[in-house]
């Protein structure tokens, strides 16, 4: 799919919970970025017998390319998970000290459409300040729900 060529990144592949995407994470200690490939874009389909199908010269369909949520930038961080048309993710941009929870419409190059997630109140329900004695790591988001750790 992708290959990382610089040594102080490693990578990894995984599927989104809802299993409509499939994520390439390059990460260092202090950088993220991640690429992804919308399942149910891609013109491979899966035979009964589980055996990818050829695509024979009666198929039109072009091979889904990797697009990325948001390019590198020095000392940011973020994680994806996908709900619907949306991301959730997990960041510390804008050198927030903590990690905060924010929401996107799910498409390459959304950084400028992360906006904090509210809660009922309007309030943040994580905006990455020191003084927020909750601490984020990760989200599962399901259909109905999401469960934060």
């Amino acid at each position: 799919l992708k290959e990382e060529d610089d040594a102080l990144f490693s990578s990894g592949i995984g599927k989104s919970l809802d299993e409509r995407y499939i994520f390439y994470v390059a990460e260092s200690e202090e950088t993220s970025e991640v690429w992804y490939i919308d399942l149910l874009s891609t013109s491979t389909t899966i035979a009964a017998d589980g055996d990818d199908e050829e695509n024979d010269s009666s198929h039109d369909d072009e091979e889904e390319e990797m697009k990325c949520v948001s390019l590198r930038r020095n000392n940011v961080q973020y994680d994806v998970e996908s709900h619907g048309d949306s991301w959730y993710i997990i960041t510390n941009v804008n050198n927030s000290e903590n990690r905060k929870l924010m929401v996107s419409p799910a498409k390459s190059h959304s950084e400028d459409d992360w906006e904090l997630v509210l809660d009922g109140d309007g309030n943040p329900l994580f905006d990455g300040s020191p003084l927020d004695k909750k601490s984020l790591n990760s989200i599962n988001a399901f259909e109905t729900h999401a469960v934060l750790e």
